[in-house]
């Protein structure tokens, strides 16, 4: 497509759906209670992004954009459960959540989680089961919207083939493969990873739990004492929040891979259901002084553990910050700068390897449509597939350079192991110089 990327605009991506996830955070809790609730559970979830430092936290992660999606689609569940709703409203949120596929397919379970709370909500405000049916219906339409778009184009453009083998049969295949682990051991990591003191996150997943395990106590004493399990007209969310939660644990645990930027999934989640127990409990307080003393611990615990966190982060040095200088400088490694001697600012490279950031560093325009290595290595069916794809796409680019990033590495992962990708590099290209290990070609 020509379009340059660097690290500054990914970053900006990243904060900018960030922001838009805490704003329709925020409206969610307001909508179901008022602005002192939603004020305070915004407190933990914005101190998570302020002040988490490992890179899967800072950087953009593929699940920015599924966050942001699902947090809209739990606006509009609060709005239309407090509010007088069209269908009109149905069919937006359909078509919101709808895009989740398309997002992030881990995100998937979420996201059918949140769809199951809103058509609960339809049915329980219901005015006949024919106004229900036509909002199903509605519904329904807006969750194919953007599919049906979606196809439309892959047809136009004759690219549903590559869409169904690149997209949807490489998602099945990777939950095909998934950790041979059992689902109490892939939890027992995540526990481990979700508490870890290296990420600077657990404050939020502690006050969850800290919450849950209170409020449950609570809720339970209050339940007996009213004999009636709903004291609230909003406390059915208690449930609606526990269930997100338990199904957002599940998409991070089940691929079994300790990869921190999954916990992504949960920060919203857990801000949702710290700010429902608030919000139920201030309820409770009313009319009643045991609960006024509960809202008085719950302000201090927010405020301890913002002044915890914060002073945390203060005293530790700051890994970014400290290298602050090394970044001003506009530094390039030694590959980069030997990339660049080959290359000019409007040329593409074709990378063979994992080494994606290369394309960042030397500001040149992407060759290929990524690197059919990882996928050439693990018994994938469509090896061969792949392998084509990667070389017509170098053949169509007329990449100036060719990196062999994987030269260093064993013969299996070199592109040279692989006869359709030999052919194309050993016609059109020669090699110029090598730097750490890695090739470096140039179009003959």
């Amino acid at each position: 497509m020509n379009i340059r990327i660097d690290y500054a605009s990914a970053r900006v991506i990243g904060l900018f759906l960030v922001i838009l996830s805490v704003i329709f955070f925020y409206y969610s809790l307001k909508y179901l209670y008022d602005n002192r609730v939603a004020r305070i559970a915004t407190i933990p979830v914005v101190l998570f992004f302020s002040l988490a430092l490992h890179s899967n936290f800072v950087h953009y992660s593929s699940e920015h954009f599924p966050i942001a999606i699902l947090s809209i689609a739990l606006w509009m569940t609060c709005y239309v459960y407090t509010r007088k709703f069209s269908d009109r409203m149905v069919f937006i949120f359909g078509a919101v959540i709808g895009m989740m596929p398309y997002a992030k397919m881990q995100g998937l379970p979420v996201a059918l989680a949140i769809t199951l709370i809103f058509a609960h909500i339809l049915w329980t405000r219901k005015e006949s089961l024919r106004q229900f049916l036509k909002s199903l219906a509605t519904l329904v339409l807006g969750l194919l919207l953007f599919s049906a778009i979606n196809l439309f184009f892959l047809i136009l453009f004759s690219t549903f083939g590559d869409f169904w083998r690149s997209y949807i049969l490489q998602n099945f295949l990777f939950y095909a493969n998934l950790s041979n682990l059992t689902f109490g051991e892939k939890f027992s990591q995540f526990i481990s990873m979700a508490s870890s003191k290296r990420l600077n996150s657990s404050s939020l997943f502690q006050i969850t739990s800290i919450f849950l395990i209170a409020a449950t106590i609570l809720f339970f004493r209050e339940s007996m004492v009213r004999r009636k399990l709903f004291f609230t007209n909003t406390f059915i969310f208690f449930f609606y929040s526990l269930f997100i939660v338990v199904v957002s644990i599940y998409v991070v645990v089940r691929p079994g891979n300790l990869f921190p930027h999954y916990l992504l999934f949960l920060v919203f989640p857990c801000g949702f259901l710290i700010g429902v127990i608030i919000g139920e409990i201030f309820k409770l307080s009313e009319n009643n002084a045991f609960y006024k003393q509960i809202q008085f611990f719950i302000l201090l615990l927010m405020i301890a553990a913002s002044f915890l966190q914060g002073y945390t982060l203060i005293r530790s040095e700051h890994p970014y910050l400290s290298q602050r200088q090394k970044y001003l400088q506009d530094y390039q490694t030694p590959l980069v700068q030997t990339i660049l001697q080959y290359a000019s600012p409007t040329d593409s490279m074709a990378v063979w390897g994992k080494r994606y950031d290369l394309y960042i560093e030397t500001g040149l325009y992407q060759g290929v449509r990524g690197s059919a290595m990882e996928r050439a290595l693990f018994n994938n069916p469509d090896e061969a597939y792949y392998l084509k794809l990667f070389a017509d796409d170098i053949l169509k680019s007329k990449s100036k350079v060719f990196v062999d990033a994987m030269a260093g590495e064993k013969k299996i992962y070199r592109h040279d192991a692989y006869p359709e990708i030999a052919t194309v590099i050993e016609n059109n290209y020669r090699m110029v110089d090598e730097v750490e290990g890695i090739r470096i070609y140039v179009r003959k």
